[in-house]
């Protein structure tokens, strides 16, 4: 059975929790967690004023989304399944939620990499979440991986002086 008919056969709550939780079936494509972050970017193509607040609102709407649905696929998928990825959306989110941090490619390429990076390696305590089961430990890994990978991203921009090319001393 292909994943089409296997969908199909899913009471109409699980395709809602699939679609959502796969970020509307990124979630199947190889490499997924990457996918899903790099998908998360398209956000910053929305013609938004203020967008460091959409970034911070996403967070919260992404972390809430997925924990309430996340148990619905594990209940089908098993554990943490590849398919979802609204973990790597909402860690890349708070990535670059910060509005200290500009939205210029250089620092969104590099909040991208940092992303990855710390979701990959799972530094302590990223491994312990990790580690756990159910939804918030689901969600809970990328989160904590998207502060790690926030944190970075200041050092180098505030310590750097490609820092100071877009934060002038006053």
């Amino acid at each position: 059975m292909n994943r089409r008919e296997q969908f199909k056969q899913f009471n109409p709550r699980v395709r809602a929790a699939v679609l959502l939780c796969s970020l509307g079936g990124v979630g199947y494509l190889p490499i997924s967690g990457t996918a899903g972050s790099a998908a998360t970017l398209l956000l910053l193509l929305l013609p938004i004023d203020n967008m460091h607040l959409l970034l911070m609102a996403s967070t919260v709407v992404f972390t809430a989304v997925g924990v309430a649905a996340i148990a619905s696929i594990e209940q089908i998928f098993g554990d943490d399944p590849s398919i979802v990825v609204i973990d790597e959306a909402a860690g890349m989110s708070l990535t670059l939620a910060s509005p200290l941090i500009p939205l210029e490619p250089l620092w969104i390429i590099l909040g991208f990499a940092f992303f990855r990076l710390f979701d990959i390696v799972k530094p302590w305590p990223v491994n312990r979440i990790d580690a756990g089961r159910g939804p918030w430990a689901v969600m809970g890994d990328d989160l904590v991986a998207g502060v790690y990978a926030a944190l970075a991203l200041h050092a180098v921009f505030h310590l750097t002086a490609l820092g100071a090319m877009f934060w002038p001393a006053a």
